[in-house]
C-alpha cells in the first residue's frame, strides 16, 4: 500500500475514533453531575451502613437510580408503572436521542427494559429473581435491571446468580445484577451504559458447560 494509502487510512480512523471518544463523553457524567451523584452515592452508602430503616433505605436507592436514568442522555423512564396485576419499579426505553445513536450503529442496547430496586438487609434471593423473571415475561422485555445495595445471592450456577443464566440459556432473559461495586463504577467516569453492556456480554460469553465438554484435538493450536 502507498504512504498516501496508509495517511488515508490513517486519517479516516483518527475521524472515526474521534466521533466514537464524543459519543462516549456525552454518556458520562459531566464534572457538575459527577458531584452530585458523588454526594447520593455517599447518602447511599451512609443508609446501608447505619441502622436507619428499610423505608430510608429504598428511598437512598430510589433517589442514585432515580438520578442516573435522567442524566443518562439516551434513555425516558416511567416510574412506579401499574399493570394489571403488578407494579412495575421502573419502565425504561430509549427516548429520541438513543434511538438516533442507535441507527447510527453507535449505541447497542435494547428498545427497552425494566428495573427493580431492592434495598435489603442482605443480598438479593433468588425468590426476587424468579418473580423478576415472570414480571419480565409478563411485560415482553428481554432485559431487566436488579438495582441493590449487596447484588444478588450465589455464585456461578448457584442461587440468585444462577438462576440468571439458568433464564438466559432456556429463554434468553437477560437479568443485570448491579451492586455498590457498580454504582462506585460510575463514580469512577464510567458510564452507565457501558457498565451494562460488559454485564450483558459477561452473561452471554459464561454460559458454557465447560465440565461437559470435552476440548476439541486441535483446541491447543488456538491458545496463547
Amino acid at each position: 500500500m502507498s504512504e498516501k494509502g496508509l495517511d488515508l487510512k490513517s486519517y479516516i480512523l483518527s475521524v472515526v475514533d474521534e466521533e466514537i471518544d464524543r459519543f462516549n463523553a456525552v454518556l458520562k457524567f459531566n464534572e457538575e453531575e459527577l458531584t452530585v451523584y458523588k454526594e447520593l452515592l455517599d447518602h447511599f452508602k451512609g443508609t446501608n451502613n447505619s441502622s436507619q430503616s428499610t423505608q430510608r433505605k429504598g428511598e437512598a436507592l430510589e433517589n442514585i437510580v432515580s438520578y442516573i436514568m435522567e442524566k443518562s442522555v439516551v434513555f425516558e423512564v416511567i416510574q412506579n408503572v401499574r399493570t394489571s396485576s403488578n407494579e412495575i419499579d421502573l419502565l425504561i426505553r430509549l427516548n429520541e436521542r438513543g434511538r438516533f445513536f442507535k441507527a447510527q450503529g453507535l449505541l447497542t442496547f435494547e428498545d427497552k427494559l425494566i428495573a427493580e430496586c431492592k434495598n435489603y438487609e442482605g443480598r438479593v434471593s433468588v425468590t426476587w429473581v424468579g418473580k423478576f423473571s415472570s414480571l419480565m415475561n409478563y411485560t415482553r422485555n428481554n432485559l431487566g435491571i436488579m438495582f441493590s445495595y449487596h447484588g444478588l445471592t450465589g455464585s456461578g450456577w448457584k442461587d440468585a446468580e444462577g438462576l440468571t443464566k439458568k433464564l438466559y440459556l432456556g429463554e434468553s432473559a437477560k437479568i443485570i445484577d448491579f451492586n455498590i461495586s457498580d454504582f462506585e463504577l460510575l463514580a469512577s467516569g464510567e458510564s452507565f451504559i457501558k457498565i451494562i453492556n460488559d454485564k450483558i456480554f459477561a452473561l452471554e460469553s459464561d454460559t458454557s458447560y465447560k465440565g461437559f465438554i470435552l476440548e476439541h484435538p486441535n483446541e491447543s493450536a488456538f491458545k496463547i
